[in-house]
């Protein structure tokens, strides 16, 4: 009795899991932020921004990446991110550049902040 119910279990399990991994690719990725609205999108947009920018920021401090190029080669590779990601899932070709510049100073803050640590870390404790 407790295999059968056990084997039943499992079967509702794989049935449900595969209705559930049907409807989630009926939707995708591409449905759900072009469904966003501009205030939405924008706030996608802002937090993606910081993440980014925190993960360079440890990536610029570990290697060590300083002076005109690193502060160049952040606010290239953040703006092309933000500039290839609003391109790719927003149909308003309009506001691309109110895309690109959204949340661009908080994002340097943040830069600098997280590669001051590592930085400092790496080269001034003996």
């Amino acid at each position: 009795m407790h295999l059968l119910l056990k084997r039943h279990n499992k079967h509702i399990c794989n049935i449900y899991a595969s209705n559930l991994s049907t409807k989630w690719a009926k939707t995708g990725k591409n449905q759900i932020l072009a469904n966003l609205n501009s205030d939405q999108f924008l706030d996608v947009i802002y937090w993606s921004r910081q993440v980014l920018a925190i993960f360079m920021g440890m990536i610029w401090g570990f290697i060590g990446i300083t002076g005109f190029f690193g502060i160049a080669s952040f606010v290239a590779l953040n703006s092309i991110a933000v500039y290839l990601y609003s391109v790719r899932f927003n149909n308003d070709t309009e506001d691309i550049m109110e895309f690109v510049k959204e949340g661009f100073m908080t994002s340097f803050a943040g830069f600098l902040v997280i590669f001051c640590f590592p930085l400092m870390a790496i080269n001034f404790i003996d």
